[in-house]
């Protein structure tokens, strides 16, 4: 039932931060706490919604989060920064703003669904698609992010340049754009399958499992050629 209500709550949240893009809302506490209050709808009763007044300890990450009595402060402070900034490079303000919000841990819960909610806001207010965080891409995540919270920043930077840039990517295919062929081009299963040792579907069973780096494009699976020879170095 959890995984229901996350999947559930997460189109409620999104709706909601579409409407603070169109309404060209600037980022209140009352936002943040009300995004948290949606993913959390009827997973978590008591503390959803407003910042956290315990200790919380943040799931594979070795950082400890700061003192509840601190958080009010701090998240005066980064709300602050969040509108302050708006117009400084698009890719090192989203990932400076997921960084700091993961870092301060304001919410018992539901902070990382916070944080990309949050980064998906400031892209859009800029004119930017939104972006998915892929599974395949989970240790990356967590490992570039930590760096980021020992400040050294540069690998989720790029992290979160390349996610921008997929996302880009599938907003142009969506246009028929035309788009630079390469190895980054999205290409089908069935197209991988010629060009990799794989059928395609064995390809279409790592898809599903979260295993290759992919999408799905309507009701078909896409890779391209750099995560098939990513997927193939990793299990030589």
């Amino acid at each position: 039932m959890r995984e229901h209500f996350e999947a559930v709550n997460h189109k409620s949240a999104i709706d909601y931060i579409e409407s603070i893009v169109k309404e060209k809302r600037e980022i209140t506490k009352e936002i943040l706490c009300k995004i948290n209050d949606l993913i959390l709808t009827n997973i978590e009763k008591e503390e959803k919604g407003v910042y956290r007044l315990r200790r919380v300890y943040a799931a594979g990450a070795s950082f400890v989060p700061p003192k509840p009595d601190l958080i009010q402060q701090l998240m005066e402070k980064y709300i602050i920064w969040l509108n302050k900034n708006k117009k400084r490079n698009i890719v090192d303000y989203a990932a400076l703003a997921h960084e700091k919000f993961t870092f301060i841990h304001p919410f018992i819960d539901g902070n990382g669904r916070c944080a990309r909610l949050l980064v998906n806001l400031l892209l859009m207010w800029q004119g930017f698609p939104p972006i998915i965080f892929l599974k395949t891409d989970r240790k990356k995540y967590i490992r570039t992010l930590e760096q980021a919270h020992n400040e050294n920043y540069a690998p989720f930077v790029n992290f979160t340049a390349r996610n921008i840039e997929r996302s880009l990517s599938l907003w142009a295919n969506a246009l028929k754009i035309p788009d630079k062929k390469g190895t980054d081009e999205y290409i089908s299963l069935a197209e991988a399958s010629k060009i990799s040792p794989y059928s395609q579907e064995y390809l279409s069973l790592l898809a599903r499992k979260g295993k290759l780096e992919s999408i799905k494009l309507k009701r078909n699976w896409v890779t391209t050629q750099k995560a098939i020879e990513e997927y193939k170095n990793k299990n030589k």
